[in-house]
């Protein structure tokens, strides 16, 4: 009896380590889950061009803060390489963007996807 006491108090002493690490390994795997599953927000920014700047790819969109009051505010936006930019079907560059045309900006967390310019 004595000795199957201490089997089993061995065996408990050498599994433990066992499953405490797995449950740290599940503990660490789920904020990495967490942040994958983490949605995506669209918004498309309507305005009308102020400047372009290819050289830093940025293009400054003047838009309606508030309709009501007609107050307005100048956006700068960074467009990066993979951006789509078209004007109508037709594929454009940034420095085909003028000052003064309409433009759709489409950004997906804040980063901008396209740039449409209406015509």
């Amino acid at each position: 009896m004595k000795k199957s006491l201490l089997v089993l108090a061995l065996l408990a002493l050498v599994a433990a380590p066992v499953f405490a690490q797995e449950a740290a390994k599940t503990e660490a795997a789920a904020p990495v889950a967490a942040v994958a599953a983490a949605p995506v927000v669209e918004a498309v920014v309507v305005g009308d061009v102020v400047s372009v700047d290819a050289a830093t790819s940025t293009i400054v969109v003047k838009v309606v803060v508030d309709a009501a009051a007609n107050t307005t505010a100048d956006k700068t936006f960074t467009i990066p390489a993979d951006a789509k930019l078209t004007s109508g079907e037709a594929q454009i560059t940034l420095a085909d963007v003028a000052a003064g045309a309409k433009v759709s900006v489409t950004l997906a967390n804040d980063v901008v996807k396209s740039v449409a310019v209406n015509k």
